[in-house]
């Protein structure tokens, strides 16, 4: 996949000082990744957040709620089309 070929810049702190890693994109990957990626794209689709829990395993659904990566938007594109089911 062409954007993950691109050279990816990440700055951390380690032993307190400022390091910064530069390779490509994928090389960041990790299983963490897709499994944030899973659980986003999941939850936007309209999957219940208990069932998404379950097979992620998240302890709790607060656990869950500060792993799952979804922008304001994002939320409001999916409230909308709750909305738009309903008829509202």
């Amino acid at each position: 996949m062409p954007s993950l070929q691109v050279t990816f810049i990440r700055q951390v702190t380690y032993k307190r000082e400022l390091q910064t890693i530069v390779n490509k994109k994928y090389e960041f990957l990790q299983t963490h990744t897709a499994r944030r990626s899973f659980c986003s794209n999941e939850y936007l689709k309209g999957i219940d957040p208990l069932v998404i829990t379950a097979i992620s395993g998240h302890k709790s659904h607060k656990s869950f709620m500060r792993y799952n990566k979804v922008s304001g938007d994002e939320f409001a594109g999916k409230l909308e089309k709750i909305w738009a089911e309903r008829g509202v």
